[in-house]
Parts: C-alpha cells; sequence; structure tokens
C-alpha cells in the first residue's frame, strides 16, 4: 500500500452507510481516471474516520475521490491516502501492454495501424485501432509473439515531461485528433516505441511477464477492436485453458497431447455415421414411398396418395426421394411438428400440366385454418374432394 499524508479541504458532516461521499484533497497520490486508464482505489483515513474510495474523478482542475464510509465521522484534517499498490500494478502492466501491442500491430499489419481508444482495467485491456479486416491467425500469433518478445528482452520503462515539439520531433507517437499542451508526458520503451501518455507504467517490460490475445473483432467501420490481459491475469487465463483441455481429455479418454488426433478420429467417424443414418433413412424412404403408391385411390386418369408421416421426419428429403417415384400420381404429405401440420404435395412427371402443387398446399391450408388441426389428423375425404376439384 501506498500512504501520503494530505490535509482535507471539505468541511466534516455526517450521512447514512449507504451514501457515497465526495472529497477533495489539496493534493492526492490517486490517479483519477483518464486517458482509457481506469481510477486507483484505495482509502482516506484519520484517527476520526475511514472512507473506502472506489472511483476518482478529475472535474475541471480538481480532483474528486468517492467513497463508502468505514467507520467515524469527517473531519477537516490531515488524512492518510492509502492506494491498493497490488491492483495498480495490475493497471500499469495492462497500460505497458497497450504500448508494446500498438507498436506490435503496426508492425505486423502496416503503418495504417492508429489507436482509436483503449480501456485499461487490472483484469485486462482493450485496444481500439483502425485496421480493414480481422487479423488471420497467423497475424494474432505474430503479434502476440513479439510481445512476448519484448517482455522477455525486459526492456526498461522510462518517464519524461519535454515539449510538445521536441517529443513529436523525436519521433513520439500522439493520440491522432488528440489536444496537448506545450508539455507532455512521454513513455519511452528503449527502442521498441515513444508514445504521449500520462497513465501508470510498469518500471521494465519483464515486470508484465505473460501477454496473451483473449478476442479481436469489429467495432465499427475500418475501426479493430482486441482485449488482451498480461501479467497474474494472463496467468489465470493459461491456467484456465489448461484444465479445460484436461477435462476434454478426460471425457475423450486421452493425453492432453492426443486431444487434437482424438477430435479429429471423433469427427470422422461422426461423419461416416451421419452418412450411414442418411443412407439407412434413404432405404426407409423408398421403401415407405413403394408401399405408400400400392394404396393409392385411383381416378380414371391419375392416382392420388394421401398419407401422414411420424413426427421429426426430414420432410424436405423425403419429398426428393418421393418425386422420383411418381408418374401419374399426386401425393399429399402431411407431418405433424408440435401443434402444427407440415403439408407437401408432389405432383408426377406426366401430371405437371394438370395439377398445380402449391394451389393443393394453400386449398388444403385453408380448409385447415392455415395452421393445423388440434387432433393432427386431417379430413381424408374432404381433402380428396379438394384435390378433384382441383384438376385441370
Amino acid at each position: 500500500m501506498r500512504r501520503a499524508q494530505t490535509p482535507l479541504t471539505s468541511s466534516g458532516y455526517s450521512v447514512s452507510d449507504e451514501q457515497v461521499y465526495a472529497i477533495q484533497l489539496n493534493q492526492s497520490p490517486f490517479y483519477a481516471e483518464s486517458g482509457g486508464q481506469v481510477a486507483d482505489m484505495g482509502r482516506i483515513f484519520n484517527d476520526e474516520f475511514e472512507v473506502s474510495v472506489h472511483d476518482v474523478q478529475k472535474i475541471d482542475d480538481a480532483i474528486i475521490h468517492y467513497g463508502t464510509m468505514q467507520r467515524g465521522l469527517i473531519s477537516s484534517q490531515s488524512v492518510t491516502c492509502e492506494i491498493d499498490l497490488s491492483r495498480r500494478g495490475d493497471i500499469a502492466r495492462n497500460h505497458t501492454a497497450t504500448h508494446l501491442l500498438h507498436k506490435a500491430l503496426r508492425s505486423v499489419l502496416g503503418e495504417h495501424v492508429q489507436q482509436k481508444g483503449s480501456l485499461v482495467h487490472p483484469d485486462y485491456m482493450r485496444f481500439d485501432f483502425t485496421h480493414f479486416q480481422a487479423l488471420s491467425r497467423a497475424e494474432w500469433d505474430i503479434v502476440e509473439s513479439i510481445v512476448n518478445k519484448a517482455i522477455r528482452d525486459n526492456m526498461p520503462v522510462g518517464t519524461r515531461i519535454q515539449s510538445i515539439a521536441d517529443a513529436k520531433a523525436e519521433g513520439a507517437m500522439a493520440l491522432f485528433g488528440e489536444k496537448y499542451a506545450d508539455e507532455v508526458r512521454v513513455i519511452s520503451i528503449e527502442s521498441y516505441s515513444k508514445e504521449l501518455c500520462g497513465g501508470t507504467h510498469a518500471k521494465a517490460t519483464g515486470d508484465l511477464g505473460l501477454f496473451k490475445i483473449v478476442s479481436e473483432g469489429s467495432v465499427a467501420a475500418g475501426i479493430r477492436r482486441i482485449e488482451a490481459m498480461s501479467g497474474r491475469a494472463a496467468l489465470d487465463y493459461v491456467n484456465s485453458q489448461q484444465e479445460s483441455l484436461a477435462r476434454i481429455a478426460g471425457i475423450l479418454a486421452c493425453p492432453v497431447n492426443m486431444v487434437e488426433q482424438k477430435m479429429e478420429s471423433q469427427k470422422a467417424r461422426i461423419v461416416e455415421l451421419e452418412a450411414e443414418m442418411k443412407k439407412l433413412q434413404a432405404e426407409r424412404s423408398f421403401a415407405l414411398i413403394d408401399s405408400m403408391l400400392e394404396s393409392v385411390i385411383s381416378y380414371p386418369d391419375f392416382q392420388l396418395l394421401i398419407r401422414e408421416l411420424p413426427e421429426g421426419t426430414d420432410l424436405k428429403a423425403f419429398g426428393d426421394l418421393l418425386r422420383s417415384k411418381l408418374t401419374t400420381q399426386v401425393a399429399v404429405i402431411f407431418c405433424p411438428k408440435a401443434d402444427k401440420l407440415s403439408i407437401l404435395v408432389n405432383v408426377g412427371q406426366n401430371l405437371a400440366g394438370r395439377f398445380h402443387a402449391g394451389k393443393i398446399v394453400s386449398a388444403i391450408a385453408a380448409m385447415m385454418g392455415g395452421k393445423g388441426v388440434e387432433d393432427l389428423i386431417p379430413p381424408w375425404l374432404v381433402v380428396t374432394i379438394q384435390v378433384t376439384f382441383l384438376r385441370l
């Protein structure tokens, strides 16, 4: 924890425990949310009171600390400010990671890449940048590899205040469209990168330990977003992935290093079984169709076939097979699904000019109210009469 003694400028007052306090100090070691980096957390206290700080904002030139009362009554005496340095360290590592990532993206994708926004959080970082398409898996891996090499190189991260003109002359990168004062803060990572930045950073790239990209996607036309982790969070993420892989290996009953091979084998077997199932279904359907054609309703110049199929039948596949068998038959097929009936009408090849399948379906649907019937049993006699009336 980092502590600092500072006088409190606000006067004392008392409120309920649920209310949020807004405290302004003459000076503060807390980092106020800015430039995409979240604020510090910690506590402000003395002998009279203690406030747990959960947010810090800069309003005009004032830094306002927001928190909840833990004990006592606020008084206008000197206070101690204590920052959660473990959390700040995680934030600093992720902020340095954004600089390493920015440089790596420009190296891999091209100099057109520009930062368009960021969020630096203790658990992760988010980086928005200009680019015209999604990163390929190869580009993703190369970018991640470049950042991790920079981490292994353990380059010092330097901070310097200098004029904006000198900083730009030395090649420091600035956010496009951002307004800067005459004097700026420059973050330099040896010869790797140099950017204008007011946030907190690691002392050296090696402090980051590990960098992992978690996701990449589009947020707007020409704008991509990467979410990534460094340090503790990155290690936790890798451990979580390894645990998931171990569980998958257990399900597949194989060593972890054989998971991919086992899954490929399982996938091939699934494809094989699906093909066998489709073949069996086709054979069953052909047999069913042959049986159906033996019991048609005959008319002088055509036959009418009316049947109901079991629920769950692949009606499209069945219809394709049925169509190949019909010559002088009109087939009206019903298939239940929940509380509805699907209607399939196929017209034999020799009857194509005399019957219109769509008209027959419409007439039957109209008779059934367009939504099926409660008992799911079609009125066969009425359907037969309707089909007869639709003859051309």
